[in-house]
């Protein structure tokens, strides 16, 4: 009789012990706000104002004037390419960044601008 018990008593912990392992091992981990290397993002739209920095073989890379860098193709998605050092207001969609906060994004609208506007802040 206590040796059946030993058994059952033993047998729960086991139990318990292989489902507490499971939940740690499908749980998610923490999570830093910025972590030290890349990959993907969540695809939301964002609306920016900023500076052709660049344009090399119809990559460009759009500074914007929160000092966000994205890495755009215009000429792939049907857009004209724009003058390096122009002003540009995007509708981006970024979808991967790296390691060191260049994001790679889909552009949705591309409108060249003379200045920027009140809300985004903007100096040149």
């Amino acid at each position: 009789m206590k040796s059946t018990n030993l058994y059952i008593i033993t047998g729960l912990i086991l139990l318990a012990f292989a489902v507490l392992m499971m939940i740690r091992l499908f749980m998610p981990g923490r999570s830093s706000s910025v972590p030290a290397h890349g990959g993907a993002v969540l695809a939301e739209q964002y609306v920016r104002e900023g500076k052709i920095a660049r344009l090399e073989n119809g990559i460009a890379e759009f500074v914007t004037t929160l000092g966000e860098r994205f890495i755009i193709e215009p000429q792939a998605e049907g857009f004209r390419p724009p003058e390096p050092g122009s002003l540009q207001r995007v509708a981006l969609v970024p979808f991967r960044r790296s390691a060191d906060n260049v994001y790679l994004a889909r552009i949705r609208t591309m409108r060249k601008i003379s200045q920027y506007s009140e809300e985004s802040g903007g100096g040149s």
